[in-house]
């Protein structure tokens, strides 16, 4: 398995039995384990009977009883998990109208290609943060109440993230803290991806599609000095998250403001669409210092 943070278990659900077990033994032998159901209904009892041991889900669209739709949108509300979209009938607007379900990876059924549908099952499996981090050797982290500064390693973004909802778990419920955290994380990632490893769109796009990215990321650590600092201010009625890294900046509006056609052909790539996801679930963005700053306000208890 292209992922190094220990066995994961994927949510396969598809109504046609030799489609599924196809999805079960190619996942199986990329060291995941299994769990299949026959749709949508189906699926939302495992999760239920099954809290915190899924890890990602892998589900067609057209489905009886309830359909991948439906079940993305309970995803959504409930579990949070990376969702793949695995179908025969790829529809553009309904990638489109997915994505408001932070649906962001589809594989084309028939599946030709076993590796490249096992990469973007791994690509998914990334954006699971809270399975993603090892604590191993974990450096403390250090700074006053409201701002800490972390080493650029992912050993230390759980940690990063864990104070982030210590901080804020009076100011909101568990499933709004999850969200909160869940988008705060793709900005936390760019700031350690592309800010302090220099690492390129197009450059990621490459690695995650041969299976390199997990590699890369351990080489450029082991080179990488950068600190990300983290700033939080939580007042009555918002939440402020300052995230400033050492990088020079990126074209951060082009990731921001997206046309319905650059969101379809950007539908096609592993990685790309993380920001303008996240952005929509923010009331105010503020990038500065070129983009190596960003400043992320959420409103909360106002009646």
């Amino acid at each position: 398995m292209a992922t190094d943070i220990g066995k994961q278990t994927v949510l396969a659900v598809e109504d046609e039995p030799a489609v599924r077990e196809f999805i079960t033994l190619a996942l199986q032998d990329a060291g995941y384990d299994v769990v299949g159901a026959e749709n949508g209904r189906q699926a939302v009892e495992l999760l239920k009977n099954m809290p915190n041991k899924v890890d990602v889900i892998v589900s067609d669209l057209m489905m009886p009883v309830m359909n991948g739709l439906e079940l993305a949108k309970f995803n959504y509300e409930n579990n949070g998990l990376p969702f793949v979209v695995c179908t025969a009938l790829y529809d553009t607007h309904m990638a489109i109208n997915l994505l408001k379900y932070n649906v962001q990876d589809y594989v084309i059924k028939p599946i030709d290609d076993e590796q490249s549908f096992v990469n973007i099952v791994n690509t998914a499996a990334m954006r699971n943060f809270r399975r993603m981090f090892k604590q191993d050797d974990a450096e403390p982290l250090y700074g006053n109440v409201s701002t800490i500064t972390i080493p650029s390693k992912r050993s230390q973004m759980l940690l990063a993230i864990d104070w982030v909802r210590m901080q804020t778990a009076e100011k909101l419920s568990a499933r709004e803290g999850e969200k909160f955290l869940n988008y705060a994380h793709e900005f936390l990632m760019n700031s350690y991806e592309h800010g302090s490893l220099k690492l390129g769109e197009t450059e990621k796009a490459e690695l995650l599609n041969h299976g390199n990215y997990e590699k890369e990321l351990k080489t450029r650590e082991g080179e990488c000095q950068a600190k990300i600092t983290i700033d939080l201010a939580i007042l009555k009625n918002r939440i402020s998250l300052k995230i400033s890294d050492e990088g020079n900046g990126f074209e951060f509006e082009r990731y921001l403001h997206m046309s319905e056609q650059t969101l379809i052909d950007r539908l096609y790539m592993p990685n790309g669409r993380g920001i303008y996801i996240a952005a929509a679930y923010f009331d105010s963005i503020e990038y500065t210092n070129g983009g190596s700053s960003v400043m992320l306000t959420k409103n909360v208890g106002i009646d």
